[in-house]
């Protein structure tokens, strides 16, 4: 009896040390998590000239349904979505995206005042986005990183949009794993948020040459006269 009850006790031992051995050593069920990251580039312009004297509130950025989630998303065909069950997101989507444009616009330097904070006073402009897509693409035994998204920036003593512009963008990745999707999705957002504050930049030195008849960047921002024709979005509550 007493043998018995000894074996069967160094089996359950043995029997635990190799599950616990395996599970340690099995990585295809390892939950990883990841985060959009770059460095903004140096903005040679912000250094010439002195920012434009306005106050941007990046307000977080609505997302469609399927990206809602910390699950990383990818498609094997246009009419297939699936997401991964142990490669997630570290923080949701749509607030890990609204940060690194605030980053990226802060860093800048182009406004006097950039801010995330829903208390800030005296507001000129808000930045207002929507993400459509974030995802991984596999075509046969190609991969690509995927990014659509639209960026609005609003008079906030008007209400009019004053600048909108969409993009959507994919990359090949160089090596068809999840951690290469987050790189080439993070280089994507890079280049939109580039984009978008040259286009920024730009879209005040027009107003201001529309407004005062010169472009001065010490001057304040204007409160009247869009760039562009206004764009009907759907009230703040609304927006996810």
């Amino acid at each position: 009896m007493k043998r018995f009850i000894i074996l069967s006790l160094s089996i359950l031992v043995l029997g635990s040390g190799c599950s616990s051995l395996l599970s340690r050593n099995d990585g295809k069920n390892k939950t990883h998590r990841y985060v959009l990251e770059y460095d903004p580039p140096v903005d040679t312009t912000a250094s010439k000239s002195p920012p434009w004297q306005a106050n941007v509130w990046v307000r977080d950025f609505s997302i469609t349904e399927p990206y809602r989630q910390n699950e990383i998303v990818y498609r094997a065909s246009k009419y297939q979505m699936e997401m991964y069950d142990f490669e997630l997101w570290a923080l949701k989507p749509k607030i890990m995206i609204s940060d690194m444009v605030f980053k990226h616009l802060r860093d800048a330097q182009i406004f006097q005042q950039v801010s995330r904070s829903i208390e800030v006073e005296n507001v000129d402009y808000v930045l207002r986005g929507e993400i459509t897509a974030l995802e991984e693409v596999d075509q046969d035994s190609t991969w690509f990183a995927h990014l659509a998204m639209s960026m609005y920036f609003v008079n906030n003593h008007t209400q009019k949009v004053v600048w909108t512009r969409s993009w959507d963008v994919q990359e090949k990745l160089p090596k068809n794993e999840p951690e290469s999707v987050v790189r080439s999705l993070s280089h994507l957002l890079e280049i939109v948020v580039t984009e978008a504050v040259s286009d920024l930049d730009s879209l005040m030195a027009a107003i201001q040459s529309q407004s005062k008849g010169q472009s001065t960047r010490t001057k304040q921002a204007p409160k009247e006269k869009p760039l562009t024709p206004p764009i009907n979005l759907p009230p703040p509550e609304n927006l996810r």
